[in-house]
């Protein structure tokens, strides 16, 4: 009996409303995430079987071609210029026709646009190698039908050549779109990682030294002096903006360390350079200023959801919404491109401050500047809002008595 008189007192002092508050909001965002991966999975899976073509030859072996590629399953869009193209296209050349009549080796260019960094960016690439290998073992088997002979067996096992072509920024280079999207790729993929980790570990930090403050009635004792507590405010403020300077600027040279190891791998980064696709030293000057602002962000408020804990033990589920805010657009930004999203999540997700931080690398990228500053000047807005929010809260009685729910909630329990 006295085990579960100690066990009911325990499970007491772990629920509480925070926790069912965390709980569900956890649960409607997983649903969403789930509902929105698989949308983009469905998408994806549609635009493997999308395929446009430009036909400049418009000869009988071209139109059998494609016929070839229709009775495969693709969904052929046949286009006429280049600025039709969305993301891959195979162009039949001149002499295409002739070259297949005389069984001779032939091109087809694969020409493609990279406008997004998004792991599941790639579907439509992806179709356009799959019709390559199609053709290819087309006209193979075509020639096997006839008899090999000296002229035709380097047709036969060359009946194809690829030349890639890859349009990225307005610029194009004879390059693959996967080894740019692969290079630029290695200049952020480890922004989100570290990003996420020094919101998590700044904001834990601060809101449980508030909460610690609070329930050991320090911060009720500091209140209650002369000094006034919005000058108490913004010395906790300014201790964490001395934080996210510190922790901005440790990242920034890490990751300047990071990047300068990559430029000197064995890959020649020239040609990156010329595409625009390699980030500069201005660059890494706007990324810390986003990462300086993204940390005063989350460690402002954190201040606000440590000062509405009662205690160090329930600090940790008070900033659960903050650590979801962190956690939907991190997700996001590694699965999709954010802006190709529909309108209406798009606006949502923009809506959450840090998303602004974790799609900063692949806009600099991509040259998105105006995306990048937006992201900067709503950043500064959000944070003289949340800065007002966190001096209303000090300024007021509300901050020693906003624990009162959570004390009902427990009774109602217990009963």
């Amino acid at each position: 009996m006295k085990f579960l008189a100690l066990l009911k007192k325990e499970v007491r002092d772990v629920i509480n409303f925070q926790l069912i508050l965390g709980l569900i909001i956890s649960i409607f965002v997983f649903i969403f995430l789930g509902g929105f991966i698989k949308n983009i999975s469905e998408t994806e899976v549609e635009n493997l079987t999308n395929l446009q073509i430009i036909d400049q030859d418009k000869s009988e072996q071209s139109k059998e071609t494609i016929d070839l590629l229709k009775n495969s399953g693709f969904n052929v869009f046949v286009i006429e210029d280049i600025k039709d193209i969305k993301e891959s296209a195979l162009i039949f050349s001149s002499g295409f026709g002739k070259n297949i009549f005389e069984n001779k080796t032939t091109d087809i260019e694969l020409y493609s646009k990279v406008s997004s960094l998004s792991n599941f960016s790639s579907a439509s690439s992806s179709s356009s190698t799959n019709a390559l290998s199609i053709i290819s073992n087309f006209y193979k088997n075509k020639i096997i039908s006839q008899d090999l002979s000296s002229e035709n067996m380097d047709f036969f096992n060359n009946p194809i050549s690829i030349k890639e072509k890859t349009e990225i920024n307005n610029k194009v280079a004879e390059i693959s779109s996967s080894t740019i999207k692969l290079f630029a790729i290695s200049q952020t993929a480890v922004l989100p990682i570290i990003i996420f980790m020094i919101i998590v570990i700044a904001s834990q930090m601060v809101s449980t030294a508030i909460a610690n403050e609070k329930g050991d009635k320090t911060l009720e004792t500091l209140l209650s002096t002369p000094i006034s507590r919005i000058s108490i405010l913004l010395a906790k403020i300014s201790a964490s903006a001395l934080v996210a300077i510190v922790m901005s600027s440790v990242y920034v040279v890490g990751f300047f360390i990071y990047m300068t190891g990559e430029s000197n791998s064995s890959i020649d980064t020239s040609l990156f350079s010329d595409l625009g696709i390699k980030l500069s030293g201005f660059d890494f000057i706007f990324i810390g200023i986003q990462l300086f602002l993204t940390i005063l962000i989350a460690l402002s408020i954190s201040i606000v959801l440590g000062a509405f804990s009662k205690d160090v033990k329930s600090a940790q589920i008070t900033i659960a919404p903050l650590m979801i805010s962190v956690l939907i657009p991190y997700i996001l930004s590694i699965l999709s491109d954010i802006q190709s999203l529909p309108p209406l999540i798009r606006f949502i997700v923009n809506l959450i401050p840090f998303t602004h931080t974790f799609t900063a690398g692949p806009n600099l990228i991509l040259q998105n500047n105006f995306l990048f500053l937006l992201g900067i000047v709503y950043q500064s807005i959000f944070l003289i809002a949340i800065l007002f929010i966190a001096i209303k809260v000090f300024s007021s009685d509300a901050i020693f008595t906003v624990s009162t729910k959570s004390r009902k909630f427990k009774k109602k329990i217990s009963m």
